[in-house]
């Protein structure tokens, strides 16, 4: 196969042991001999496994095995000798053309060894290879698709397993070996995703109990999970769901069940100290590479009759699996920032200063009588300006983007600033003489 074909198999990294020891690939390959006397007489065709994984002598012995004494070999094909004009065959007369069989009175097995702690498997070359098939141009395609479980990988490991391939004879390779593209990747078992994070701004004019979308749901775009294996099923009632950041304002109903402005249930259920809230992915078996889309976990409502402020929170959502839930992996999570993003709204102004000892003074009131016992925390962009005379330029340096003040707005009170004090707050240092700007922005939170 080129690369744009080929297909590595991705399992979670945290299958559990005794289920891992048992995969399968799903890429075949064709072993492709171009010279003359790259098969030897009773030399090998050797497969070796790259990173952290071994055979498994049994499976293997099944895949090398055809069904019934006559019967053709399935897995193991071969080009005939016709000079290249027919197609790969797994028929015993021509199967025994490139390798030594044996029987066991029923079936019929390539003659093969697994050494090297399970890492190398070496397939015997028949006593005449070199007058039966040991042409330019000699083919063995390995079915790996129908080795099944014959691979045995390691939990925990990250990374990826592939082979090499070569011919073997007389402390000599014949036919160099060459590495595939991975056969496995080890890595997350599924990922959560997110196109756009729900957001609306709380009103201070409604003192946060209402938001700038009106009456309508928060709704973030293309919430989904994925299971991100190429084969392996998740029973999404073993995933968990958990929704970090303050629900209070949120609607629910008699159970603590956040509903949707239908009041329909989402799947969130609040948590009793209102902090957060959990769910269950849901019912049935998840397919490997199968996305999930979470349209009702990425919507919350705030009713018209709400009578709890809105907090200012950005909200994580972690998806977990346990590993004492179910027999076939170990735990795992992912997680993702930002599916909701609230904020509140408030002022914005700025004063010019020259370096800090400009003696202005930045006086702050609230007039709301409405903000929080923590009062309103102050933002501060501080940009330095570049010298320049009367009627010239100089261009801006941002020294210190939105950092919160130590000291914040009180309810119906006032602050009083001074630029130098509020450079030193925010460890701004700015140039004597230059001018500078302070953008301040009052939010409450």
């Amino acid at each position: 196969p080129n690369d744009n074909t080929f297909v590595t198999t991705s399992l979670a990294s945290v299958t559990k042991q005794p289920v891992l020891d048992f995969s399968t690939a799903q890429q075949n390959l064709t072993l492709n001999f171009s010279e003359v006397g790259d098969l030897k007489n009773n030399g090998f065709i050797v497969l070796e496994i790259q990173g952290e994984g071994q055979f498994n002598d049994a499976e293997i012995r099944q895949w090398l095995s055809n069904r019934f004494w006559r019967e053709p070999f399935t897995a193991l094909l071969v080009s005939p000798n016709d000079h290249g004009n027919g197609v790969n065959s797994g028929e015993v007369a021509d199967v025994r053309q490139f390798f030594k069989i044996i029987s066991d009175g029923t079936q019929q097995t390539i003659d093969h060894t697994i050494d090297n702690n399970g890492k190398r498997l070496r397939l015997a070359l028949a006593s005449d290879v070199e007058t039966t098939a040991s042409r330019a141009g000699a083919k063995v395609e390995l079915k790996l698709n129908l080795a099944n479980q014959a691979f045995k990988l390691t939990s925990g490991s990250q990374g990826t397993v592939a082979l090499t391939a070569g011919a073997l004879w007389n402390a000599s390779y014949t036919a160099d070996p060459v590495a595939t593209k991975p056969l496995f990747k080890l890595g997350k078992l599924f990922q959560l995703s997110l196109t756009n994070a729900g957001k609306a701004t709380a009103l201070v004019s409604e003192g946060f109990l209402k938001l700038d979308i009106g009456d309508a749901d928060i709704s973030a775009t293309d919430f989904a999970i994925t299971n991100v294996t190429t084969n392996q099923t998740i029973q999404r009632d073993k995933v968990n769901l958990t929704l970090t950041g303050d629900v209070s304002a949120f609607k629910k109903d008699a159970n603590g069940n956040l509903v949707n402005k239908a009041g329909v249930s989402i799947g969130w259920k609040a948590a009793a100290d209102g902090q957060s809230a959990t769910a269950v992915l849901g019912a049935g078996k998840m397919a490997g590479g199968v996305q999930d889309a979470l349209a009702a976990f990425g919507t919350l409502y705030v009713a018209a009759d709400n009578t709890v402020p809105v907090p200012v929170v950005n909200f994580n959502v972690k998806a977990e699996i346990q590993g004492n839930s179910q027999a076939t992996y170990n735990y795992f999570k992912d997680e993702l920032a930002d599916l909701f993003i609230l904020t509140r709204d408030g002022m914005k102004f700025d004063t010019i200063t020259t370096g800090t000892t400009s003696a202005n003074l930045i006086h702050i009131r609230d007039v709301s009588n409405i903000l929080p016992t923590e009062g309103g925390k102050i933002f501060v962009t501080i940009t330095e300006y570049a010298d320049h005379a009367a009627n010239g330029r100089g261009e801006g340096t941002v020294l210190v983007t939105r950092k919160a003040l130590s000291v914040t707005l009180p309810s119906g009170g006032a602050v009083t600033l001074k630029p130098a004090d509020v450079a030193a707050d925010v460890g701004a240092s700015i140039t004597a003489g230059r001018q500078a700007r302070f953008l301040f922005e009052v939010e409450t939170n």
